[in-house]
């Protein structure tokens, strides 16, 4: 794992890879971690749950290509300007993994040398003592994101 450090030497590089990491903490912390002012990227951040907080939908399959339909326009209207960099913080990263969508879309349609991804994941701890009926597993979320090919890093 990195350290926030590691995350702000990243974000104040002229051009980035074509890549995709994930943030363990809260919006507040990654955003003081990113640099600011003169020459650093634009930051913008958006809640995946907001893609699809109006659907009537209780069909799984239904939902999950009304988030990724959704996902594929916002991203695509959040490309930077060609002289501009970007770091896009995701929140509700678990809904990918919930809905199976993977991290194409990011890859596809938002990634660049001058815009890359950062999925915020809040509250993991090794001991996280949840409800047993809650299936949500924080753990499992970032395990899934780490496997090769999806994301590159994970900071904290």
């Amino acid at each position: 794992m990195k350290t926030a450090s590691d995350l702000r030497t990243l974000a104040e590089q002229r051009a980035w890879d074509k890549e995709i990491d994930v943030w363990l903490g809260t919006t507040d912390g990654v955003l003081a971690a990113l640099p600011s002012g003169g020459n650093a990227p634009e930051v913008h951040q958006f809640d995946l749950l907001d893609l699809i907080a109006d659907s009537d939908s209780d069909d799984e399959v239904a939902l999950s290509m009304e988030l990724k339909t959704a996902l594929r326009a916002r991203l695509q209207a959040l490309l930077p300007a060609s002289e501009n960099r970007r770091v896009l913080i995701v929140k509700s990263a678990p809904l990918l993994v919930h809905f199976n969508l993977g991290l194409h879309e990011f890859f596809d349609w938002f990634c660049s040398d001058r815009a890359f991804v950062l999925l915020q994941i809040d509250g993991i701890a090794e001991a996280l003592n949840l409800p047993q009926e809650f299936e949500f597993s924080p753990r499992k979320v970032v395990d899934y994101f780490t496997q090769p090919g999806l994301a590159k890093n994970v900071y904290h």
